[in-house]
């Protein structure tokens, strides 16, 4: 008897199991449809009576045919693991609606950058910072945003500071805006001092070896210059980063140039550093260039009059002058006849 009891127990519950499956799965026509807005940032999984029924991205609806009618638990879930479960009623051979309202959370921001600055969120106005201002956001929707902010006053082709911005509901979010203005030291490697100009402008004049600092560069290109009586030393462009020190000195040229001038009534061979650079004929001026600068020794050899040696300082980008022959002062070293 219990054996036939036991038999019969299990044979309804299959029974059971059987007719809850076939009206799951089968389609009636009292079935409804479930229209689900999803306004958050990101795709939901959806699942009816715990049957997996697909996705629904981000910013979308989707509508679900073939819910049957009646109390149905709707369950939503995230990749964030941020589930949301609901009963909704669905009335036969009609569809019901139901939003997911977008989940929010706040950011504070901070000024660090030494100026006032403007704010703009995803290309609008946001908001205006003091130095040093902070600020908390408002409720705002959970998803990414860009955030750019520029100097205000009359700072032009002012570079623009961005920072991405990343809105996670119950998660803490700072943005720190830093220094925005760059230091910059020029030194001046000439052997005597010279005017130093940036962007066209006279910083005045720089002794040599001196180094100047100006802590209020606007990040982006610079143009500088060193001039001496007007004429042009060198001319160099530099960029700045933001918040960035950097040290200048411009390259000092290593090549110069020698004008020598024969007073002598006969040919003279020119000779510095142990290389004959050419013979000048009598009264004849010639430029000599690509010498190396600093002190230069040398000598004329005149025919049946010697060796007459000189020294000059040769700078860099520069023309020195020499005079050999009668007034010049050149110091005459006798020796045998030389034979051309």
């Amino acid at each position: 008897m219990k054996l036939r009891t036991k038999a019969a127990v299990t044979a309804l519950t299959a029974l059971a199991v059987l007719l809850t499956a076939g009206t799951a799965s089968a389609k009636s026509r009292l079935d409804g449809q479930l229209k689900i807005t999803n306004d958050r940032m990101a795709p939901l999984n959806i699942r009816i009576d715990g049957v997996a029924r697909g996705t629904i991205p981000a910013q979308s609806t989707r509508t679900l045919f073939h819910v049957p009618n009646g109390i149905r638990i709707v369950k939503l879930t995230g990749p964030r693991g941020h589930k949301t479960v609901r009963e909704v009623s669905v009335p036969p051979r009609k569809a019901t609606f139901m939003r997911v309202a977008p989940i929010f959370g706040r950011a504070k921001l901070v000024n660090r950058t030494g100026l006032t600055i403007k704010v703009n969120l995803d290309g609008r106005y946001f908001a205006t910072l003091a130095d040093g201002q902070k600020m908390k956001t408002g409720p705002m929707r959970a998803g990414n945003y860009r955030l750019t902010a520029v100097p205000v006053g009359k700072r032009y082709n002012a570079p623009t500071m961005q920072r991405n911005l990343k809105i996670v509901p119950g998660a803490p979010n700072r943005i720190r805006f830093d220094r925005y203005l760059s230091t910059l030291k020029v030194t001046n490697p000439y052997q005597r001092g010279a005017r130093l100009f940036i962007d066209g402008r006279n910083m005045g004049r720089v002794r040599a070896g001196q180094t100047l600092v100006f802590g209020d560069m606007m990040p982006g290109n610079h143009s500088i210059a060193f001039k001496r009586r007007g004429r042009l030393l060198s001319n160099n462009t530099i960029t700045l980063g933001m918040g960035t020190a950097r040290s200048f000195a411009p390259k000092v040229a290593r090549f110069g140039s020698l004008r020598v001038t024969n007073h002598f009534h006969r040919r003279a061979k020119i000779v510095i550093g142990g290389q004959q650079l050419g013979t000048l004929a009598p009264g004849e001026t010639r430029l000599f260039t690509n010498l190396p600068a600093g002190r230069l020794e040398g000598f004329a050899k005149v025919k049946r009059g010697g060796k007459h040696y000189f020294s000059t300082q040769v700078r860099g980008n520069d023309v020195a002058r020499v005079a050999i022959g009668h007034g010049a002062k050149t110091r005459p070293v006798p020796v045998r006849p030389a034979s051309w």
